[in-house]
């Protein structure tokens, strides 16, 4: 990668280079026929005829929200030419999304909206939610099926070509399984370092391909994309709908556009292997797929190992498998190296509880710091504890507001040391890991445990080993919590099935049988079972179960209408 100056020069040159003949962005359908392409140099004119627009607008802070694929690129790009400041968010589709969305724009102190004529529509359907909110649509702007103006001066006009590497980038909310989502301040070499720490540990080139399906407001969408556009990788994009359709989709998508470059969260892996059947996946042939990531959860090494036994026969290398740990308060990756090979069993797994670790390379390695959560010393190798980070893709801190147009910031958690000599500052992830060499286990959320007997237990072990029960109990959809805020060895569990149970089903049976597993192998008392059915519970933007909400508003009777067996 050339010296960076800032993301929209580091940006539009690769955009420029490229080719005119082959598409650099193909957008398909849900049938996965092509629907539109961009050459590069198409999608970068018609990026900055759209800044120069945005650049007549007085203000400097946008919220960027629509379902339409190219816009939201368009809206990005457009928002980094013009040097103005974009805060990723998704459409509301529910009265609590829409309160979500204007919580945003009161942190933020912005009430413009990029969206599309779609975009409005929805704003107005939530009016009383959204009646402070202004919706910039792209159509009024430049209209898709126009042939974009050739890209002039642009470069030496738009204030984004001439900012400081300190400048501002983009707000990057996070998912919010524990809490309300926070913003993120990143700045323009906070973000580049974070593609180039991606780029250069996945030896992404001009030839690779990424397929994806990914929301794009969420922090590994965004930044897949911005990865791929500063690299002058190719992309083709399907719509998030496409795949929870029919999550197979995603594979043919890699197979009949020959990708290099795809991943998600484990439940998307979990769901193509429910779909798989010799009957459906027989034509598929994965042997382009050289990297396959997977991350934004706890990896469970069942499903892991799974997939990678169920598609080998259809040309997929095991060894493209690869785990990744990443947030959005470090722009997105924190480690993760591909081409692993299979990790033998050791003693370690007893600790570390069928989870697949991460491999770190050396100087992801030297980052993290595994902390005692309560003797406050860094753990030695095989030790539990909490996992801090210490990189150049942190954020500046957590937005609380805006004060005579300067962030107001709440940086405490960004700015741990842990060695009172050393003067290196670590991020407080409050996730629970183990290291040992160049491995990684993360084990879950330290605020989704239970303490029995001295030692942690997470949420997640409660959850798989209910569902290694029966088959049909989806170990991704489920939530074990306390019963009460007080005891640790008394807890809830919510779990949702892959399909819907026969009518003569022994439900009884099943939830005896849950409750007597949990109880002798954890010493946890189950005191509520509810079996669900598949979607019922509320899940974050990359498919995370949001356990805090749950716990903490938990009443049986709102399930009622989702509940196969109490």
């Amino acid at each position: 990668m050339p010296n960076f100056k800032n993301l929209a020069y580091s940006i539009a040159r690769p955009l420029g280079l490229a080719g005119d003949t082959e598409p650099m962005l193909t957008l398909v359908k849900n049938n996965l026929e092509i629907r539109n392409t961009f050459t590069g140099p198409q999608l970068l004119q018609a990026s900055l005829q759209l800044a120069s627009k945005l650049d007549k607008l007085p203000t400097t802070r946008f919220i960027i929200a629509t379902n339409s694929t190219e816009h939201f690129i368009l809206w990005v790009l457009a928002g980094l030419f013009a040097g103005k400041v974009g805060i990723p968010a998704p459409v509301p589709r529910s009265k609590d999304q829409a309160q979500k969305l204007r919580r945003i724009s009161k942190i933020c102190a912005t009430n413009d909206v990029l969206g599309d004529a779609n975009t409005y529509k929805l704003l107005e359907s939530f009016a009383t939610e959204t009646s402070s909110l202004s919706c910039i649509q792209i159509e009024q702007y430049y209209p898709l099926d126009a042939k974009p103006e050739t890209s002039g001066d642009y470069e030496n006009t738009l204030r984004g070509f001439h900012l400081d590497k300190d400048a501002d980038a983009y707000v990057q909310f996070s998912s919010g399984s524990n809490s309300d989502p926070k913003g993120i301040l990143l700045t323009q070499e906070i973000v580049y370092n974070n593609l180039k720490a991606v780029t250069t540990s996945w030896g992404i080139t001009q030839e690779s391909i990424f397929g994806l399906w990914l929301p794009l407001y969420h922090d590994m969408g965004l930044a897949s994309i911005l990865c791929a556009l500063l690299n002058g990788s190719k992309l083709v994009l399907m719509s998030p709908l496409a795949f929870i359709q029919r999550p197979l989709r995603w594979m043919q998508l890699i197979n009949d556009y020959n990708i290099t470059i795809s991943g998600a969260p484990p439940f998307a892996y979990d769901l193509c292997l429910k779909q798989a059947s010799a009957s459906n996946i027989t034509s598929l042939n994965l042997s382009t797929w050289t990297h396959a990531f997977w991350g934004a959860e706890i990896i469970n090494t069942q499903i892991f190992q799974n997939f990678k036994k169920t598609f080998k026969p259809y040309g997929f290398n095991p060894q493209a498998a690869y785990v990744t740990y990443g947030m959005a308060e470090s722009t997105c990756f924190v480690c993760g190296s591909p081409f692993q090979e299979d990790i033998k069993p050791t003693k370690a797994d007893l600790l570390t509880k069928g989870v697949q670790p991460c491999i770190m390379n050396q100087k992801e390695e030297i980052s993290i710091q595994i902390m005692h959560p309560e003797e406050n010393r860094i753990c030695k190798d095989g030790e539990q504890g909490e996992i801090y980070i210490s990189t150049t893709s942190l954020g500046k801190g957590y937005v609380l507001g805006v004060d005579k147009d300067q962030w107001s910031l709440d940086n405490s958690r960004f700015q741990i040391q842990l060695n009172p000599k050393d003067p290196e500052k670590f991020f407080k992830t409050g996730d629970i890991g183990v290291k040992i060499n160049n491995k990684l286990w993360v084990l879950g959320r330290r605020t989704n445990a239970f303490k029995v007997a001295g030692e942690l237990v997470l949420s997640a072990e409660v959850e798989a080993l209910a569902a290694k029960v029966d088959p049909n109990l989806n170990p991704n959809g489920a939530a074990a919590f306390r019963s009460n805020h007080v005891d640790d060895h008394t807890a809830h569990l919510l779990i949702e099935t892959y399909k819907p149970f026969a009518n003569n089903f022994d439900g009884t049976s099943l939830v005896q049988e849950i409750r007597k597993k949990i109880l002798a192998s954890l010493g946890i008392k189950i005191d509520q079972v509810l079996i669900l059915k598949r979607g019922s519970l509320p899940r974050t933007s990359s498919g995370k179960i949001r356990r805090q909400v749950i716990s903490q508003s938990f009443k049986a009777t709102d399930y009622l209408n989702n509940t196969y067996i109490r």
